[in-house]
């Protein structure tokens, strides 16, 4: 609650009830609710039958402050308050309800009827429903018994009223429950002051449906206790249930993603692996092939037995660079796949990508050779 009207509130109630004696009754008094650019300050003006109130002709708010106009229309005094768009973005919320309340003193003892102004050529959207909800929130449940939705733009279409409240379910349901109904302005002919009458009318039968009551200063300090209560209740249930779910639940979410990218990577490395001992399948192959090869090289030559042992020592030891061990064993893990037997040593698999390429190159000079020794045989 702002400090103005905390400051209105410490007015004690004696001093508050001689203050509102002192305004006369016999007036009617009408406040303008609406968002901005539905024609609040247009109604005003045609209500008071003179140009009070600043129009604009954007879709920007003109109205930033509550304004208050009086005029004697038919024989009564008419006060009208004008109040800035609800959801008007120039203003934050804080300072838009801070400027709104202020049409509850300003229209003291208080308004006899809220006009809900609302364009009717247009759809009636959520920002629409949004309002009602800010109004009702704001002012309590009980601001519906003094609340009459007006209807604008009468003349930007030949749509019966009826017609247009029943196409939206939530529309229907507003009329419903405002207690003084609707009506419908053009406020782009002056001239035509039926309307004006028709409304006053129907604002009046209002009054006395409500016995000559109306809105109160404290019909709205229980709304506003109100409202601190349910924004304590709900921060409350946000902080002993809510927040620690809301922690919960990203902390499963974050243990979740952890667990998804451990799958990830595990199946990455599973995928890895299964390549690795695939292409070791292949060297195997692939090596028992060049074998076959160099095995078939051998016995078409009558160097069989010198190149079974000599041949293959002569290439690993290209290979190896002299490394005694890894010829040794090169040596034996070649000469088992000659003989077509698995090799009772192992060799890493550098090696072997090396042991294959020599042992590759070794088979392409055994066809040759093998093509060669055929041709001369021919």
């Amino acid at each position: 609650m702002t400090h103005e009207w905390k400051r209105v509130r410490r007015i004690s109630r004696h001093s508050w009830s001689q203050k509102m004696a002192s305004y006369p009754d016999n007036n009617l008094r009408i406040v303008l609710l609406g968002k901005t650019g539905s024609g609040k300050s247009s109604t005003g003006n045609t209500i008071l039958d003179r140009e009070e109130f600043t129009v604009s002709s954007s879709s920007l708010s003109v109205t930033e402050q509550c304004e208050k106009q009086d005029a004697e229309v038919e024989g009564k005094v008419i006060s009208v308050i004008d109040t800035p768009g609800l959801f008007d973005t120039s203003m934050n919320p804080e300072e838009l309800k801070s400027e709104i309340e202020k049409c509850i003193f300003m229209s003291a003892p208080g308004p006899h009827v809220f006009l809900l102004v609302i364009r009717r050529d247009v759809k009636f959207t959520d920002e629409e429903q949004n309002t009602v909800k800010w109004v009702q929130k704001n002012f309590g449940e009980k601001v519906m018994q003094y609340t009459m939705v007006l209807f604008t733009r009468n003349d930007q279409t030949d749509q019966p009223i009826e017609e247009y409240i029943n196409e939206n379910e939530h529309l229907k349901q507003l009329v419903r429950e405002c207690k003084a109904g609707y009506h419908s302005f053009n406020n782009k002919d002056k001239n035509d002051r039926t309307q004006v009458t028709e409304l006053l009318e129907k604002i009046n039968r209002l009054v006395e449906r409500n016995e000559g009551k109306h809105y109160t200063n404290d019909m709205y300090e229980d709304a506003q206790r109100m409202l601190e209560l349910e924004e304590k209740i709900v921060k409350n249930l946000y902080e002993t249930y809510i927040k620690p779910w809301e922690e919960n639940m990203k902390e499963m979410e974050e243990n979740m993603k952890q667990k998804e990218e451990n799958m990830k990577e595990r199946e990455e490395n599973m995928k890895q692996k299964q390549v690795g001992k695939c292409s070791l399948a292949g060297l195997f192959d692939g090596l028992k092939l060049v074998g076959s090869q160099f095995q078939a090289f051998c016995q078409s030559t009558k160097l069989l037995m010198v190149l079974k042992t000599v041949g293959p020592v002569i290439v690993i030891w290209i290979v190896f660079k002299k490394d005694v061990r890894k010829v040794i064993t090169s040596h034996s893990y070649l000469h088992s796949l000659v003989l077509g037997t698995r090799p009772s040593v192992t060799v890493n698999q550098s090696d072997l990508y090396s042991l294959v390429l020599s042992a590759s190159g070794l088979a392409c000079i055994s066809n040759t050779l093998l093509k060669s020794m055929s041709f001369f045989q021919n």
